[in-house]
Parts: structure tokens; sequence; C-alpha cells
């Protein structure tokens, strides 16, 4: 072991001269999600027809709960969708095994197209039909 006075001159010795840089990185996650972000926009901004918005709530349930904010979109468009046409999509879901295809177009305009999260993407990249 070490003696106090020789430990304390080790650590002076071997003290930085110059102050740390502290680096700033973004975690995976925040990097991945930004990507997933645009990269469900691109395909989005496609969809025109109600066709093409049921066929990516299909294909891409993800991004229509991405984010916190996405997700609660989501759950308004359902609780809305639930009120107006006066059917409980849970048991809807549980005897077809599937949403209704009117929902999945509400649910596009609502949380892609109208959505807080693709706002940013929407500004950047815009519409590619």
């Amino acid at each position: 072991m070490f003696s106090a006075s020789r430990l304390s001159l080790l650590q002076e010795r071997f003290q930085p001269k110059v102050p740390l840089v502290k680096l700033r990185f973004f975690s995976m996650a925040q990097v991945t999600q930004e990507r997933k972000l645009q990269n469900f926009w691109k395909l989005a901004s496609v969809c025109k027809e109600p066709e093409d918005k049921i066929n990516f709530y299909d294909l891409y349930q993800e991004a229509f709960e991405i984010t916190l904010d996405s997700q609660k979109e989501l759950h308004k468009a359902r609780e809305y969708f639930e009120s107006e046409w006066d059917i409980d999509l849970a048991e809807y879901e549980g005897m077809h095994a599937d949403c209704p295809n009117e929902f999945k177009v509400l649910a596009f305009d609502c949380c892609i197209l109208n959505g807080s999260s693709y706002i940013k993407m929407k500004d950047t990249f815009g519409f590619y039909y």
C-alpha cells in the first residue's frame, strides 16, 4: 500500500493539466427513433388513397406508437372512433382479429399526417406524391 503522502504525490503527478472536454453523445435510442421517424414519414408521405393508409397501418404499426405523443394521439383517435361509431374496438378486434379499415384511415390521418411526432419530418421532407 502507498502511504498518504506518496498517494497525494501520485495524484498530483497524474492530474491532467488541461481540463477534460466533455463530449455530448446522442444515445443510440434517440438516433434510432429519429431515423425511424424519417423512414416512416418517407413511406407515409406517398399514401394518398385510403387503401394506402390501411396498408401502411397494417405494415407499420410501430409508426403509430413511436413516441409518447403519438401514443396519446392514437389513444384519442381510438376514443373518438369508438364514440362516433358506437363500437368497442377491443371487442371488435377480438371478434375479427383486426381493426376496422375506417379506424386505420382515421389513425393514419390523426397520428401520421397531422400528428405532432411527424411535424418536423413533414416540414423537412414534405410529401413525395
